[in-house]
């Protein structure tokens, strides 16, 4: 691609280097862009690294924000927290999304059982994404070692690739209950292993502090899977549709919607085809794109509309 020759910049997440190159492109060749910050100006993110960021915000992406032709917020709660920061960009949302078509048969487990036999026969929790402190791993570990001594028959699953040092932090609360024994990390998983693992699960638990817009949530939906999730999560469709529980982050709230899914098999049947239908409904990329379609061909009528102006003058 040879300098000028684009109609539009989208620029994905805003602190690092590249989107600084490509907003700096932007201007130069007095093109329009959007950016989505990806949930990195909530209240939790804002407080990581707050002084570097309070620096940078001044120095460099306030007029970075400021010169967007548009913010594009994962989520309603999000649009709220860029509206918050006092800029005139327009916002508008538009959810992340997937293909339901690779969860839709998921019964092909054996080998992943083979793998991990501690699963076979049991009801088995999932957590699969990030292990970082953000996910509210401390909760689910303390939730999970009071269900584990109620509840015999279970296995908690966490898939995701270890960040900071959390799985250690996640074993030191388990092992002091029988949540020891029956908690089973798998590290990241992919491609077949990662179905087969949803395949296994009977629910998904995310917890989170904070969260952009979760693929993982959207995933175990179109798996079929009864969700767990906090309002940090900003999800909160999944109550709405009754495709699970939306819960504070704290131990008494996970603790209950887990015994509450655990204790109720057609409860969780109900709720895992709700979720499917809901993905189904709203969340597929064909209708998502079609969305941003339609917002970048405004955007870029909008600035031919304005050059025009300016030309008549």
């Amino acid at each position: 691609m040879q300098d000028g020759d684009f109609d539009l910049v989208h620029i994905h997440e805003a602190w690092h280097y590249p989107g600084f190159v490509a907003f700096r492109a932007a201007r130069k060749h007095d093109v329009p862009y959007v950016l989505s910050p990806r949930g990195e100006f909530d209240e939790f993110c804002l407080g990581q690294k707050a002084l570097k960021k309070k620096m940078y915000m001044g120095m460099v992406q306030g007029q970075f924000l400021n010169a967007a032709d548009a913010l594009h917020a994962l989520t309603v709660s999000e649009m709220a927290s860029l509206s918050a920061l006092g800029y005139k960009t327009p916002v508008f949302v538009a959810p992340n999304g997937i293909d339901p078509c690779p969860f839709e048969d998921l019964s092909d487990v054996s080998g992943f059982l083979a793998a991990y036999p501690e699963l076979s026969g049991k009801l088995v929790i999932l957590f699969m994404g990030r292990l970082h402190s953000k996910k509210g791993l401390d909760v689910l570990a303390r939730s999970y070692a009071r269900i584990a001594s109620k509840y015999r028959n279970t296995v908690l699953l966490v898939a995701g690739p270890d960040e900071g040092g959390t799985q250690k932090k996640m074993e030191a609360i388990l092992k002091t209950s029988p949540a020891s024994s029956s908690t089973v990390f798998t590290g990241m998983l992919t491609g077949r292993n990662k179905l087969a693992a949803l395949g296994c699960a009977d629910l998904f638990v995310l917890p989170s502090y904070s969260e952009g817009f979760s693929i993982a949530i959207l995933e175990a939906l179109a798996a079929g899977l009864p969700v767990i999730i906090s309002k940090q999560s900003n999800f909160p469709e999944v109550s709405e549709h009754n495709a699970g529980f939306v819960v504070e982050p704290n131990d008494v709230a996970v603790t209950e919607a887990i015994s509450t899914l655990l204790s109720d098999e057609q409860l969780r049947a109900r709720m895992g085809c709700n979720g499917r239908d809901l993905v189904r409904e709203k969340y597929t990329w064909s209708a998502i794109a079609a969305s941003m379609a339609g917002l970048y061909r405004r955007l870029m009528d909008r600035r031919a509309a304005k050059g025009n102006r300016i030309g008549e003058r």
